[in-house]
């Protein structure tokens, strides 16, 4: 669902959506003021122009389903927090990107990263445009008080086949776009270690062979991926730096799926 008012704002709910072929439907529920709860942290932060919410499991509300997206050195994201105890969940601050799910972003912002790539279909499309957004110097406010109240994996299931397809072919696609090249050559070989040990635990649960088509197919299209990572980095205005310490690089965070939510001072 893309909700666009006149305040020049676009939100992003990926997941009110059946996905073609699969049964679905609303699966995110706003609390009662979120909407206007989003709109205050514009006062604290005028010049940011992204804002992630903090998102409860909708059937056991004292769990949270997550509090920002994290994206690991090696080039993996993940939504944090999912399933931890409600009392943990950070404050509020700065993530490398809102999960869509329930996001507020600036429409002129939006459009002119050109919002979702299409060619992703689902899963990692909104990491993807938080790493183009980095790249062009806006960063994400993952805020505490817009709840909403989130069933994950409502259309596709979290362990099936489907998941673990667009999961592996787009999580490659993220990380060869986006990724400037001074970071994208060290990590490399950490991404595609790790890809290896991740495609062996899905092959345990016998989605080897799933894991492994999804990475095929992602190879059989990586020059027209490559294609728009040229358009992208030769557009990057945010350094190499700032790039950098966007990322988590601590492997404890990966493992845990812990939150990376980082003091954000106004901008």
């Amino acid at each position: 669902m893309r909700c666009i008012g006149p305040d020049r704002r676009l939100s992003q709910s990926r997941d009110n959506r059946a996905l073609p072929g699969r049964p679905g439907g609303p699966d995110l529920p706003a609390r009662p003021g979120t909407a206007a709860r989003k709109r205050l942290p514009r006062g604290r932060y005028p010049g940011d122009a992204i804002f992630g919410s903090t998102q409860l499991a909708a059937d056991q509300d004292d769990l949270l389903d997550g509090v920002g997206d994290v994206y690991h050195a090696t080039g993996f994201a993940y939504r944090a927090g999912y399933g931890r105890p409600l009392a943990t969940r950070p404050a509020e601050g700065e993530v490398f990107g809102a999960c869509a799910a329930a996001m507020l972003v600036r429409r002129d912002l939006f459009e002119a990263l050109g919002g979702f790539d299409e060619d992703f279909f689902c899963y990692n499309e909104d990491v993807d445009f938080a790493f183009r957004a980095r790249l062009a110097g806006f960063r994400a406010i993952q805020l505490g008080t817009a709840t909403v109240a989130h069933l994950g994996y409502a259309s596709s299931g979290r362990r099936s086949e489907f998941a673990t397809y667009y999961g592996a072919r787009n999580r490659l696609w993220v990380f060869v776009k986006n990724m400037p090249a001074l970071l994208f050559w060290p990590l490399l070989l950490p991404h595609l270690a790790v890809t290896a040990v991740l495609w062996l635990r899905f092959a345990l649960i016998g989605q080897g062979a799933v894991f492994g088509r999804a990475l095929g197919d992602a190879l059989k299209k990586i020059g027209p991926v490559w294609g728009k990572r040229r358009v992208i980095q030769a557009q990057r205005t945010a350094s190499l730096g700032q790039i950098a310490h966007a990322l988590s690089w601590d492997p404890r965070l990966l493992l845990s799926r812990a939150p990376d939510v980082r003091p954000a001072k106004p901008r």
